[in-house]
Parts: C-alpha cells; structure tokens; sequence
C-alpha cells in the first residue's frame, strides 16, 4: 500500500492513477489512446499517432529518490529462469508516471538499463531526466 496525504491507495490503484495520467499527456497531444483487452499484453496502452502508426506503451509509476533522480522498474513478472522480464522487443516506448512531481517521463525499453531506470536530476554522465520528459520527447500539448 502507498500512503498518500488522502488516503492510502494499493498497488493496483496507484498503477491505474499512472495509466490514467499517461493516458490524459497522449491525448492532449492529439493521440488516440485504447486499451488492449485483457491482462496477456506486455503493454498497457496502444497510441495511435495517424497515419497507421500504432505504438505499443507500458505505463509505469516512477518514484523521486533522496530529490537525486526518478527511478522506475524497465521490467515486469518473471521469465524463465526466475529472472525479471526486459520489455525490450516487446513494446515501444516506456511512460512512467511520477506522483511526487507530477510529470510523465518517456524512454525507449533499449535507452534504459534492462530491470531499472535511474534518471539523473542533475547530469553527470547519464541524460538528465528533464530529457525525459513528455513534452521534451513528444513536444507540447496541443490543447
């Protein structure tokens, strides 16, 4: 559970409050927004972004850490092996939601390391996460 200053919402809440958010940054950008049906799919989403172009997302919930960086699982379940499952192959793009700054952040699964990303706040040798931002990767609202 994930106490917040309202209530305490479970896991299962706070990842349809990031799916919800994603969600409401595509569509203000003048995409299409559906949901696969079912749980089989690696993605949560699917943008269409026109001209036949449809694009498969995983939603995540990113997290600041000690106001360092925001960091974020790049992988899901357990594959053979007993060993966590990269989405790389798998999806297009990662969008993980932040509660603490409110913001949405893009990657490919291939720009990010394959269990966890950690994107800097301030650039050292790693892309800043202000890089990482919606509308930095997918430019401005159009609404």
């Amino acid at each position: 559970m994930i106490q917040t200053s309202q209530s305490t919402i479970s896991m299962l809440g706070i990842g349809n409050v990031s799916e919800s958010a994603v969600a409401t940054a595509l569509l203000a950008r003048g995409w299409v927004v559906s949901l696969p049906m079912g749980d089989g799919a690696r993605y949560d989403l699917v943008g269409d972004i026109g001209s036949g172009t449809l694009l498969k997302i995983q939603v995540k919930t990113a997290r600041l850490v000690r106001d360092k960086y925001i960091s974020f699982s790049t992988s899901s379940g357990f594959g053979p092996e007993g060993r966590r499952k990269s989405y790389r192959g798998q999806v297009d793009y990662i969008m993980a939601y932040c509660p603490d700054d409110k913001e949405v952040y893009v990657c490919t699964p291939e720009e990010v390391p394959t269990t966890e990303a950690k994107l800097p706040l301030k650039p050292r040798t790693r892309k800043p996460a202000c890089d990482y931002l919606i509308q930095e990767v997918l430019g401005k609202e159009l609404i």
